[in-house]
Order: structure tokens, then C-alpha cells, then sequence
């Protein structure tokens, strides 16, 4: 009997044990996947290899690959690979740029589940290294990513015809310093959003853009050919502020009176103000869901050495 009574409690702990360490695969909370990640990228297994001999003697590829960890899906075309700290000429390389030939797809949220991002693959193949060497040489490569990406959030602001007009029975508050705030899984995020009155026909909201992940951000249409680096274009991103309907008019003194433009990030973080015109909606306080849209073009690097080895004994 005792015996029976201990095994019943072993299990009933297994069984507590592994509810509690179960997650949910997809959270109710959020609108969006979430996360700060965009394109992971990674050298694929010996491509290049360690070692490679000199001389003509050893063909390798060189091979990237791709994962879509993010939410916003990546066209043909859209990432472009530039290898960096190699002599094009002295590996038998045509071009030290290529890009991906396939659409990856990002992650994307269903009720009960995530539909993981897709995979690809940029390839540089068939290379040599020409010389002989009269000693082992130290190859010390990187490789530039750039792809554009873009953010995609939402926030429910709290709207009336007068703004400054309190009422005990709202059902919502137009005064509110920590309005929630979803982004879609990328390296940008919409953080800090608030609002207030701003007269009595007038809603004032402010958030700040930020850089969460740990590349460089640059204007969209910066790389059509290569991924170099482009000072006059870094840290800058294009925004774009809209409701669903356009039935309240957006003006956002940090973008020239106007609902998008391009804005320049201070220390990977801008801070906008905009001004929502309320005269022509309902007296009664309601929920408007406010869609901020930032395009951008993201630049990240990884980094490996290998040696060519002299044949000469």
C-alpha cells in the first residue's frame, strides 16, 4: 500500500513538472511573433574549410547560410553578399558580391503556433587560391550582409471629438503615458509611446524608434550591388504613421508636418511627435488602432579565418 501511494505521488509530480515547464507556442498577448532578430546568417559547415592548399591544387566554396528569423519576408534579390579581407583575383573569384536567389519568408503568428521564417543560401563556388606560396598565408575573411527589412507595430491610442473634455463614464483614457505598443519581429523597435490632450480638438502622441539589434541600419535603397558601408545613409530609416481609415488627420513635427519621411536615429534612438486632428470624430472616447510602418535596409557581418597552405616542401 505504501509502495502504490509513493509511485501515484512520483507521478502526479512528473505530470506538474512538465506542465509547468511546457510554453505555448504561440503568445495570446501580442499581435506579432516579436523578437529582435531579422536575417540570421552563418557560414555553412567547412565552406570554406580550415585549410586549403595553394597553387591551383584545391578547389572550395565559400557558402552562407540563411535563416528569415524575423517577420518581414525578404525577396529575391533583396540580400547581398560582399566578401571582405580576401584578393578577388587571387582566389579565382569572378565578383566578391552575390545574392540570394530565393524568397524567405518571414515568421508568422497563427492562433496556436508559429510558423517558423524561411531558410536559404548565397553561394560563392569554385574557388582557387592561384600563387605559391613559399609559406602557410593566415586568410582572415568576413562577410558583409545587407537586406532590406522593415518593422511593422501597432497601438490602440484612445481617441474622442474633445480631446481635453473629461468624462467619468470613458471607456478609454486620452491621457496615457505607457500606451501598449506591438512590433513585429525585427531589429527596429516602436518603444515609449504615450499620448495626451493637446487642446480641445487635438491628441498629441509621441514614441521613440530604436535599434534592439546589433548591426547598422541604413536608408532603404542604400546597396543595389554590394554591402559597403555608406556614411551619408547610416542610421537613417523611412516611417510612415497611419490609422486604418484616414478619417483623423496625422502631423508629426519631427517628420515636416507630415505622416512619413525619413528620420535620422541619435545613438540608435529618435524620438517622434505627431498630432492627431480630433474635430471630425464621435463624442464618445473609443479605441483606434494606429499602424506605424519603418522600412530600412539592415547591414550585420560574420567572420572566419582559414589558412592556404604552401606546397612547398
Amino acid at each position: 500500500m505504501k509502495k502504490s501511494i509513493k509511485l501515484m505521488f512520483i507521478l502526479l509530480l512528473i505530470l506538474f513538472i512538465v506542465a509547468c515547464s511546457k510554453q505555448p507556442s504561440a503568445s495570446s498577448s501580442s499581435r506579432f511573433v516579436g523578437g529582435s532578430d531579422g536575417l540570421d546568417i552563418s557560414f555553412i559547415k567547412d565552406e570554406p574549410p580550415d585549410t586549403v592548399l595553394d597553387d591551383n591544387q584545391d578547389e572550395f566554396d565559400i557558402a552562407l547560410s540563411m535563416e528569415n528569423a524575423g517577420e518581414e519576408d525578404i525577396n529575391a534579390g533583396d540580400v547581398i553578399v560582399t566578401l571582405n579581407g580576401i584578393e578577388k583575383d587571387a582566389f579565382s573569384l569572378s565578383s566578391l558580391s552575390a545574392k540570394n536567389e530565393d524568397f524567405l519568408a518571414g515568421k508568422k503568428k497563427l492562433t496556436d503556433r508559429v510558423i517558423p521564417g524561411e531558410q536559404g543560401e548565397v553561394l560563392f563556388t569554385k574557388l582557387k587560391y592561384k600563387d605559391k606560396l613559399p609559406a602557410d598565408f593566415d586568410v582572415e575573411l568576413r562577410a558583409d550582409v545587407c537586406y532590406e527589412y522593415g518593422t511593422r507595430s501597432m497601438a490602440d491610442m484612445c481617441l474622442k471629438k474633445e480631446a481635453s473634455k473629461r468624462r467619468t463614464n470613458d471607456q478609454c483614457e486620452v491621457s496615457d503615458d505607457s500606451v501598449e505598443v506591438d512590433n513585429s519581429g525585427a531589429p527596429i523597435k516602436i518603444t515609449n509611446f504615450a499620448q495626451r490632450p493637446k487642446g480641445s480638438d487635438k491628441v498629441q502622441f509621441t514614441f521613440d524608434i530604436e535599434k534592439t539589434g546589433s548591426g547598422d541600419v541604413f536608408e532603404t535603397g542604400t546597396f543595389s550591388d554590394k554591402c559597403i558601408m555608406d556614411n551619408d545613409r547610416l542610421n537613417k530609416v523611412n516611417v510612415e504613421v497611419n490609422f486604418l481609415r484616414a478619417d483623423a488627420g496625422i502631423s508629426c513635427t519631427t517628420l515636416s508636418g507630415k505622416n512619413k519621411g525619413i528620420v535620422k536615429l541619435l545613438s540608435g534612438k529618435r524620438t517622434i511627435r505627431c498630432d492627431v486632428s480630433t474635430s471630425s470624430l464621435q463624442d464618445i472616447a473609443f479605441k483606434k488602432p494606429l499602424l506605424v510602418k519603418i522600412d530600412y535596409e539592415y547591414k550585420d557581418s560574420i567572420s572566419k579565418t582559414f589558412i592556404v597552405e604552401s606546397t612547398e616542401f
